[in-house]
């Protein structure tokens, strides 16, 4: 079964196939990383815009133990 979703911060629709539990377990993960950039992004005094990153600082974002694993926080 498929399952579409908006991404957070005006992101691209994701379509999700498996059921409704995957779907709600992906989508609360996205969710969950992308709070962690924006608080991630405030703490560093870069733009919340995720547009206006530099490559070096999304690449930093990812790196980050909250952002691999969203849950242990």
């Amino acid at each position: 079964m498929a399952k579409a979703f908006k991404t957070p911060g005006g992101g691209p629709t994701v379509i999700h196939m498996g059921t409704d539990e995957e779907a709600e377990a992906t989508q609360s993960l996205i969710e969950r990383r992308h709070r962690f950039s924006l608080e991630y992004c405030k703490s560093q005094g870069w733009p919340e815009d995720f547009n206006e990153l530099s490559i070096d600082q999304v690449l930093e974002i990812g790196d980050q133990p909250g952002w691999k694993d969203p849950y242990r926080n």
